[in-house]
C-alpha cells in the first residue's frame, strides 16, 4: 500500500486527504490476504497522521480441532508518519535506528503502510484460534474431531500416576457392591 504524499509537503498543517484501500498484500510465508477499508492522512507540523480501519479475513488452523476456518480481524492504526529527510533542505532528519521503529516518508513522497498493516494484523489475531467458543476438540484417544461426530472412548479422566492402584479400582467396586 503504497501513497504519493507529495502534496502534503507544500500544505499548511490541518490539510486531510481520504484514501479507500482495497489491496492484496503479503502476510507469513507470502500468503497473501484482501484488506479493505479506509486510511486518512493529516498533514502536521513533523510529518502526516495516518488513521486507517483496515478489514481483511485470515484463514487460520483451530488450536482444539485443527479445522481450518476465516478469522475476521479488523484493526485501526494510528500512527505519525515522519520524513526520512527534510522536504525542503534535504538534510537527514533521524538516525537509522529511529527509521525502523516508525512509519517513513521517504525521498521520493511515498508513505508506504504494508509493513505497518502486517504488523497490526499479526499482533490482532488470536494466540489460541478458534474456530467456535465452544469448540469440543479433538479426542485425546481416538483422534476424532469432536465437533463432527460422537466420540465411542471411556471419557473418564483417570490420573495415570496413580498406575497399578487405578487397575485395582473396578476389582474394589466389586467389593463395594457385594458388602451392600
Amino acid at each position: 500500500m503504497h501513497f504519493n504524499v507529495s502534496q502534503f509537503t507544500r500544505e499548511l498543517s490541518g490539510f486531510a486527504k481520504r484514501y479507500e484501500v482495497d489491496e492484496w498484500i503479503a502476510l507469513v510465508d507470502e500468503d497473501r490476504v484482501r484488506v479493505s477499508g479506509t486510511v486518512r492522512f493529516v498533514k502536521t507540523s513533523q510529518g502526516i497522521w495516518v488513521t486507517a480501519r483496515i478489514h481483511s479475513a485470515i484463514v487460520s488452523e483451530c488450536g482444539r480441532c485443527l479445522d481450518e476456518y476465516t478469522q475476521p480481524v479488523d484493526v485501526r492504526i494510528e500512527e505519525e508518519a515522519v520524513p526520512k529527510r527534510d522536504f525542503v533542505t534535504g538534510t537527514k532528519l533521524l538516525g537509522d535506528q529511529e527509521v525502523d521503529q516508525r512509519l517513513m516518508i521517504d525521498e521520493d513522497y511515498t508513505l508506504e503502510l504494508t509493513e505497518a498493516t502486517r504488523q497490526y494484523i499479526a499482533l490482532e489475531l488470536p494466540l489460541q484460534p478458534l474456530c467456535m467458543a465452544d469448540c469440543k476438540g479433538l479426542c485425546a484417544t481416538c483422534g476424532v474431531n469432536r465437533n463432527r461426530e460422537d466420540c465411542t472412548c471411556d471419557q473418564v479422566q483417570r490420573d495415570s500416576r496413580w498406575g497399578a492402584l487405578l487397575d485395582m479400582m473396578p476389582a474394589i467396586e466389586t467389593i463395594e457392591t457385594s458388602k451392600n
